[in-house]
């Protein structure tokens, strides 16, 4: 028996670990439009990455609320959930496609039928497909077009239980800079950069100077123009290269002006830029996992620390996502004048990391 759900629901995939900051941005956007009941529920069993996203109102005003957050991958219009039969699954899964309210079939002129799926049965991903992608035409006489298709219809398998969806995203909602020029393989993910950013607690028209001291390719500096107009974006890196790749990625997205990229080695950031001219500083460090073997993690967020302490303001936020959390908590508890006021463990890239926000404590 199909379940379908008495609120316009979503399905989206996200970074494992982030659901509470997802939670947090769907409240504040319904809140803003006028949206009742806002919940994120983490898909339980095997379905990690995947939360369910709900609203009360109008389905294209929930939708399109879903289709507008930062945090999330792709997003699917859920139909149902259904629990997976253990005599003839695929007759049952055609059978849930021959009678879903599958209303968008109307407007649809080519579909492709899509799966994923997780666990053991006597059946691929690909006949899942063969399968839905029949019932599908058998039903709505809709051509199937694997590339010039305007319907996506998923059916999704993990373990004993499924559902069944139209998928809204032919690219990710976090890939948002495809423009840039300068790329790196290890780049943050810019969902990954906004949830930092959330987690700064940065008003959107606040004004003053945000530090990204590892900037890297420049992804959380990208991420914050587009969120903050009125703020100053500074960057460092060690290497030259970065330098300008970063410069370069601002100015194709306009951000050039607010900009100001500088050649840094972070163990000497006091020396850089004056005492108490940062507001915020939201990075995210290498992990020291290719950055040889003489370097040592604990001692590199220490010396980090010390200079941060004097370039930050007093009662200035620091965000960080690292993989050693214990080196970082006494690389605080060393530095001193810190107050560790948040941690938040989050997967990226198949490592669980944690990000920390960090309080300059006001001089006695």
């Amino acid at each position: 028996m199909l379940q379908t759900p008495s609120t316009p629901t979503f399905v989206a995939t996200i970074d494992p670990g982030a659901q509470t900051w997802i939670q947090a941005e769907w409240e504040a956007y319904c809140e803003e439009v006028g949206l009742a009941d806002p919940k994120v529920v983490r898909w339980s069993g095997h379905m990690r990455g995947v939360v369910r996203i709900s609203a009360v109102g109008k389905p294209e005003h929930v939708e399109a609320g879903v289709l507008f957050l930062r945090s999330v991958h792709h997003v699917s219009r859920l139909v149902g959930r259904f629990q997976l039969s253990e005599v003839d699954p695929l007759d049952q899964l055609r059978e849930i496609v021959l009678t879903a309210p599958l209303d968008r079939f109307d407007q649809a002129n080519a579909f492709r039928a899509s799966c994923n799926r997780v666990g053991a049965h006597p059946f691929g991903s690909h006949e899942v497909m063969i399968v839905v992608g029949q019932a599908a035409r058998d039903r709505f006489g809709t051509q199937v077009d694997l590339t010039g298709y305007d319907l996506d219809l998923r059916v999704d398998v993990y373990e004993q239980e499924g559902w069944i969806g139209y998928q809204l995203t032919r690219k990710p909602l976090s890939q948002r800079f495809e423009r840039r020029v300068y790329h790196r393989r290890t780049a943050l993910k810019s969902s990954v950069a906004f949830l930092l950013l959330r987690m700064a607690g940065i008003e959107t028209e606040e004004l003053g100077v945000l530090l990204d001291p590892f900037c890297g390719g420049g992804t959380i500096l990208l991420e914050a123009g587009q969120l903050f107009p009125d703020m100053k974006l500074w960057g460092s890196d060690m290497h030259i290269e970065p330098v300008e790749g970063t410069q370069q990625n601002l100015e194709v997205y306009q951000l050039g002006q607010r900009a100001e990229i500088r050649q840094v080695d972070v163990r000497t950031l006091a020396e850089h830029y004056e005492p108490e001219s940062v507001d915020y500083i939201v990075t995210n460090p290498p992990y020291g996992l290719k950055m040889g073997k003489g370097l040592d993690v604990g001692v590199l967020y220490r010396r980090f620390l010390d200079g941060a302490q004097v370039v930050l303001k007093p009662g200035g936020t620091l965000v960080m996502l690292v993989l050693k959390a214990a080196k970082l908590r006494s690389a605080a508890k060393a530095s001193g004048g810190w107050q560790v006021l948040e941690q938040n463990r989050i997967e990226v890239g198949g490592k669980m990391l944690s990000a920390f926000r960090l309080e300059k404590q006001a001089k006695q």
